[in-house]
């Protein structure tokens, strides 16, 4: 009976503990309700970001195009080979480092995804998976915030940050399907070495927790690094942060263990990749990041002889010091130069490039653009800054850093806007969540309330149809810039396939002249061939028709981007000396007009002509003149006798030049060179 009775509270006690384990992960329902809140916004974030489906599954704009052929050739050839590709098709006739030049993040993060999804028996091609790739990094970057956002305050800004990330038109329009580019990883990177380098300094949770989510930070950053160019914000951004934490009396000692793992294991994962490779950690933006770490061992050092007041004094002395070293040591060129494209978003007017004004992407913001990308989401993220600087800590610090600096470097460049919208998310639903919480306080209160109680509500204004009412309102005025910006998006497909001529239509579709042209040129041309175009279509050409070019955008040298305009830009004559030296077979050419009244649309070359002449060093005003018969402007003959305006109006010598193809509407012409 004794052994019975035993046997018998051991099995209570086993269903006492099966129980007790299945309360503990079975969610509360307010638990669930956040979980389906959760998977609500992804699965928003998801549907705004695949609504060009519907045209086609084309990838977007011409970078993607280099990132897709990456990933083909890493599938084929296997990772090892990346180590050792030099590509002929590229910058004819030096070709391309392509390890040196190309970051291997992305390619390498799409090629493991597909095998893994071909392994477990999911047949899905390279080009698909790249196709969707924005996709998922969007979602998971929405994911992050959301832990970045719940450690903020609580499970409220967490759910609304993620929100804001999702429907982020500045976010959305570098995540959208196609957009196969290396902004994928590196938002998603920032976002999480953010919420692991943050958790790493919260003193409350073990070493070990913190120790692990340095190296967490370390992973994330060496992922950055890898694969996007603008890293040296990332690290910048957390150099600048531990120093502005020390002047601000925020800074704590644990500081010292968490930069240095998290930059320790970033920059050995730099190490093994060839670019930016292991020399890119004696760049000046590096070399100032490890200078952070003297900077906070002489911090503690003085904390033990001076006070608060002199600490910060004496810091401020120091770091103007380092600063001037830092700048002395790269005039004398010790340390790798900063690429210039860097030092024109720290200060365009620095070094004036007639080739990078060029790009549509480089220009300068407006402020009609800062709204169709943030809206009022903007302003509340300043309402954001004022309630963390009533109650700064850590992570509010961080983050008023990072929405201080993106913002001015967003002022100086459209293109990295994208920066931008991950710390305006995160301080706008902070703000959102401070600002309604009195509301909401009231909006929740029961209803017995005593007299006193509810009077001074009413007083005040704070009834709760009113608190309600001011939530909504709240919630509503993010939808304007939001649903403007989402319907531009799904009523059109990407530049490819509109064949860059998104505003048109014919007959209810979209143009298909590029997508067919390159297909005929993929089947019809020696794969030996040389082409010549306009750099913008580079890639396209490379991606899809698989021949070689002289210029794509990444080309490096300016000399022979300066050839190609030239050659586009001067008489015939003195064009086909110069497609001579580059032993160029065919030339393409793109105009785009009404097929109706012809009248020209400016989407080709007949809108690219004037970077052309700039790049190849012309004065722009000798293409054309003043009519004094009406007083407008007209061509001159300096541009009608151009080689570039003889291919695209059909005037071409054809001792020289002999049409080979026309596309579907006459908008992509290729020639055949006769020397």
């Amino acid at each position: 009976m004794a052994e019975k009775a035993r046997k018998a509270g051991a099995v209570e006690a086993d269903e006492s503990k099966t129980a007790s384990f299945i309360s503990r992960i079975r969610p509360t329902h307010r638990r669930a309700l956040e979980i389906g809140v959760l998977g609500a916004v992804l699965i928003i974030a998801a549907l705004f970001r695949i609504m060009p489906l519907k045209w086609g599954t084309y990838y977007t704009a011409y970078d993607p195009f280099l990132m897709y052929r990456a990933s083909e050739y890493v599938a084929k050839n296997g990772y090892a080979a990346w180590w050792s590709w030099h590509d002929t098709l590229s910058w004819y006739p030096m070709g391309r480092d392509i390890p040196h030049t190309v970051y291997a993040g992305e390619p390498f993060s799409v090629v493991f995804l597909y095998q893994l999804a071909n392994a477990v028996g999911f047949r899905i091609s390279v080009y698909d998976t790249g196709l969707w790739f924005p996709v998922l990094m969007a979602c998971l970057t929405c994911l992050a915030a959301y832990f970045v956002g719940k450690d903020l305050k609580d499970n409220s800004t967490g759910l609304l940050a993620a929100f804001l990330m999702a429907v982020s038109p500045a976010f959305i329009a570098r995540t959208m399907i196609g957009h196969f580019d290396t902004e994928t990883i590196g938002v998603f990177g920032m976002v999480a070495t953010s919420l692991f380098f943050l958790r790493s300094l919260k003193k409350e949770r073990p070493l070990l927790h913190r120790l692990a989510c340095s190296a967490l930070a370390g992973l994330s950053l060496g992922y950055v690094i890898i694969s996007w160019g603008a890293e040296k914000y990332l690290v910048g951004l957390l150099a600048l942060f531990v120093i502005v934490a020390m002047l601000t009396n925020t800074y704590d000692r644990n500081y010292i263990a968490s930069y240095s793992l998290t930059l320790g294991v970033g920059y050995l994962i730099t190490a093994v990749f060839p670019h930016p490779g292991v020399e890119s950690i004696l760049s000046i933006e590096n070399l100032v990041a490890i200078g952070v770490v003297p900077l906070m061992l002489l911090y503690e050092l003085l904390k033990l002889k001076m006070d608060p007041r002199r600490i910060r004094l004496t810091m401020l002395g120091v770091i103007a010091l380092f600063g001037v070293g830092m700048l002395v040591i790269f005039n004398l060129g010790v340390t790798v130069p900063l690429a210039q494209k860097y030092v024109r978003i720290i200060s365009r007017f620095l070094i004036p490039s007639a080739m990078f004004e060029t790009v549509a992407e480089h220009q300068l913001p407006t402020w009609t653009t800062f709204f169709m990308d943030f809206g009022i989401v903007l302003a509340l993220a300043l309402m954001g800054i004022y309630f963390a600087m009533k109650k700064m800590d850590d992570m509010k610090l961080y983050l008023l850093v990072a929405l201080l600096t993106s913002l001015y470097f967003t002022a100086n460049l459209t293109r990295i806007d994208i920066i931008l919208a991950f710390p305006v998310s995160l301080l706008a639903a902070y703000g959102i969540v401070e600002l309604l919480r009195p509301f909401a306080a009231v909006s929740v209160a029961p209803a017995a309330l005593d007299r006193r109680r509810r009077r001074r509500k009413e007083v005040f204004g704070v009834s709760r149809e009113f608190s309600v009412i001011f939530t909504i309102f709240i919630l509503l005025t993010l939808l304007p810039n939001i649903l403007l910006f989402t319907s531009g998006t799904s009523s059109v497909p990407s530049t490819f396939g509109s064949s860059g001529i998104e505003n048109r239509l014919i007959s209810g579709h979209y143009f298909q002249d590029w997508p067919h042209a390159l297909a005929w040129l993929k089947e019809n041309v020696s794969s030996s061939s040389v082409v010549a175009a306009w750099w913008d279509y580079g890639y396209w050409i490379e991606a899809m028709a698989n021949k070689t070019t002289l210029a794509d955008g990444a080309t490096q040298n300016p000399y022979q981007l300066k050839d190609l305009a030239r050659m586009m830009m001067l008489p015939h004559n003195e064009s086909l000396l110069l497609m001579q030296k580059y032993d160029v077979d065919y030339v393409i050419v793109f105009i785009t007009y009404d097929p109706t009244s012809q009248q020209l649309w400016g989407y080709g070359d007949e809108g690219k002509w004037q970077a052309m002449a700039q790049i190849g060093g012309f004065n722009v005003t000798t293409f054309y003149e003043k009519d004094p018969s009406t007083g407008s402007y007209r061509y001159s003959s300096a541009y009608t006798n151009s080689t570039l305006a003889r291919l695209m109006f059909g005037t071409a010598s054809p001792n020289h030049f002999k049409l080979e193809y026309a596309s579907d509407y006459g908008f992509v012409l290729i020639y055949k060179v006769e020397y």
